[in-house]
């Protein structure tokens, strides 16, 4: 488990699945998200079967800190060669945790993780040209535009854009320590809403 000062990451467990399920077919989170389809339980079975057996994917569940889940987050397509790994299935499905910071520590545990525990040297994600706020949250973290892939997706009646940000280890531990400082304010804020 990895624990923050706002959230702890977890391992997906299989009672989460239903919970899983509704975030990913809640309209506020699939118009940020690029795979289109509805999930099924016999869907989300099979995909929770194969991570299981799948060692170049790392799925988490983001819970609070009294153990309420939130959303989820991980580290897939991990080449252990070139030690690379990309963002996936990062989604605050809880709306009241999606702007309180708790989606920000969430990231920066990950990143933490996979640059610390994993030793990778590159972490990417991927971002919808039409959610401003990830992408800023990724320029937040010291990801860089790295490519655009044009019109790449149909998604809600048309095609868009898919950006790809991409952060070296070097780059993160240089903007550690102000990511850290921005984290425990914001946890400060929210332990003591009232004198904030």
């Amino acid at each position: 488990m990895i624990i923050g000062k706002l959230v702890k990451l977890r391992a997906v467990e299989r009672e989460d699945l239903s919970l899983i399920i509704s975030w990913r077919n809640d309209p506020e989170v699939y118009r940020n998200y690029i795979e289109y389809e509805p999930l099924s339980m016999a869907k989300q079975e099979h995909w929770f079967e194969s991570i299981l057996r799948h060692p170049t994917e790392k799925n988490l569940i983001i819970a609070t800190l009294d153990g309420q889940a939130v959303g989820t987050v991980g580290l897939g397509n991990i080449d252990e060669r070139s030690r690379v790994g990309e963002v996936i299935r990062f989604i605050m499905g809880n709306e009241r945790y999606r702007l309180l910071g708790h989606a920000a520590e969430a990231l920066y545990l990950i990143l933490s993780y996979g640059f610390n525990h994993l030793n990778l040297h590159k972490i990417y994600g991927t971002d919808l040209s039409t959610n401003p706020k990830m992408i800023s949250m990724h320029k937040q973290f010291g990801f860089v535009q790295e490519a655009v892939l044009r019109e790449h997706v149909f998604h809600e009646g048309k095609h868009v854009d898919v950006m790809i940000m991409g952060l070296l280890r070097t780059e993160f531990q240089k903007s550690s320590p102000s990511i850290e400082k921005i984290l425990e304010e914001l946890a400060r804020r929210c332990q003591n809403p009232v004198s904030s």
